[in-house]
């Protein structure tokens, strides 16, 4: 049985025959187990899943006759095949095999064609990574009514996606083949406004077409809207490649990967919800904010306050200081239901910043070792809405100076501060 969630949810069975599913409960309850094949999901999750704005009393009963139902769905064809929805203490677990879900042979391709692209193979990159974005048909799970939290898990496919695309992109560059990067470039651009990288990427392709003033004029485009929407000038590395541009810099025509590690950047989390266009006083906040340079700031103050608010502003207003992008996250420590865990926290964090997600340790600690790592030497904004307590926010602070945290809280955690 073969699983296809990168765009419109299928499964076909033997000989490629389709395996309906039509119930809309039961294609989100796969949608869900899909995305975590091979993963236990609790009963509670899939439940707050099902019914987003209100489970009802009898919502247990009614996810077990939802899994009844597409266990049948899914039931074996063969004799000596195992069932693939087993139910395990707490949830359920989807078994899939590697190569019959696409997203399982997306990951493996990307992997794959990094390493070639990392080992100085960019013919067998440019295959792979090209394989890999095949499978993609629209967006993940198109069609199928999601909730918040997955959603979630489908915007990190997006980013990975375009992680996918922009090594690519480098590949290309690396074999000196431009034709084909330009007509791509200028549409990743136009649906990632803000995406410096992929806009260094289309300066450069530009500028070794020939086609100086288009490049120039890409800069200039993307300068004026970074300074209309969010108040900031383009990365140190973008603005570099400007000036070689003006120059009329020899060297960078020569297909020559090396030099474009200046423009990681582009893989860069940009998770920062959107500013309040109409955002006005505050003036007195701002400037405290603005001169303070604390690794870990935290903005308290009573419910409905403005305090996400402010901490949103604030964090775009400074965005062009830390290049290696922005994460964020509702703790929802002052919320009706469970405060969020610092582990599921972490393994958001943890995709965001690139980990597929059979690597994101189940471990809180290693969680934490393992994002810690990965923030090391770089200058990124970690944005903690509505924490509950400083035990919450601990496992989520980075391990070493260069990162800005942000916290906006009810209460003013004292213990964080002790720390």
């Amino acid at each position: 049985m073969r699983f296809r969630v990168l765009g419109p949810l299928e499964v076909s069975g033997s000989g490629g025959v389709p395996v309906p599913i039509s119930a809309p409960k039961h294609r989100a309850l796969l949608s869900i187990l899909l995305l975590h094949a091979n993963h236990l999901v609790s009963a509670d999750r899939l439940e707050a899943a099902l019914w987003p704005d209100r489970p009802p009393r009898s919502a247990s009963g009614l996810l077990r006759t939802c899994v009844s139902g597409l266990r049948h769905s899914l039931r074996p064809t063969e004799p000596d095949e195992r069932p693939r929805l087993v139910t395990r203490p707490g949830g359920y677990e989807l078994s899939v095999a590697p190569g019959d879900l696409d997203l399982a042979v997306f990951n493996d391709l990307s992997v794959r064609g990094r390493g070639a692209l990392d080992r100085g193979d960019p013919e067998q990159a440019t295959r792979l990574l090209r394989a890999a974005l095949g499978l993609w048909r629209g967006e993940p799970a198109e069609g199928v009514d999601l909730d918040t939290d997955t959603e979630t898990v489908v915007a990190g496919l997006r980013e990975r996606r375009l992680a996918v695309e922009e090594a690519w992109v480098h590949a290309q560059f690396a074999l000196g083949d431009d034709r084909e990067l330009i007509l791509r470039l200028t549409d990743l651009v136009t649906e990632h406004p803000f995406r410096e990288g992929l806009h260094g990427q289309l300066m450069l392709a530009l500028y070794r077409a020939g086609r100086q003033a288009e490049a120039l004029d890409v800069f200039q485009a993307l300068r004026r809207r970074l300074g209309a929407e969010l108040g900031s000038e383009p990365s140190p590395s973008v603005q570099s490649l400007h000036e070689r541009i003006l120059r009329g810099d020899p060297e960078l025509t020569v297909p020559v990967r090396s030099w474009l590690a200046g423009l990681g950047q582009s893989l860069a989390p940009r998770q920062l919800p959107p500013g309040t266009a109409d955002f006005t006083g505050r003036s007195e906040h701002l400037e405290y904010l603005r001169s303070t340079g604390a690794p870990v700031v935290v903005i308290s103050g009573p419910a409905g306050a403005g305090k996400t608010a402010l901490a949103v502003h604030w964090a775009h207003q400074i965005a062009g200081r830390f290049p290696d992008g922005q994460v964020f996250v509702d703790l929802q420590g002052h919320s009706a239901g469970k405060p969020m865990d610092p582990t599921e926290a972490l393994r958001r964090f943890l995709r965001a910043l690139g980990t597929v997600p059979e690597q994101v340790p189940a471990d809180q600690e290693e969680a934490t070792a393992l994002y810690r790592s990965l923030l090391a030497g770089k200058r990124m904004i970690v944005v903690l809405d509505n924490a509950g307590s400083a035990g919450q926010l601990r496992p989520l602070l980075p391990g070493a100076a260069g990162c800005l945290v942000v916290v906006t809280s009810r209460s003013r955690l004292p213990g964080l501060l002790a720390r």
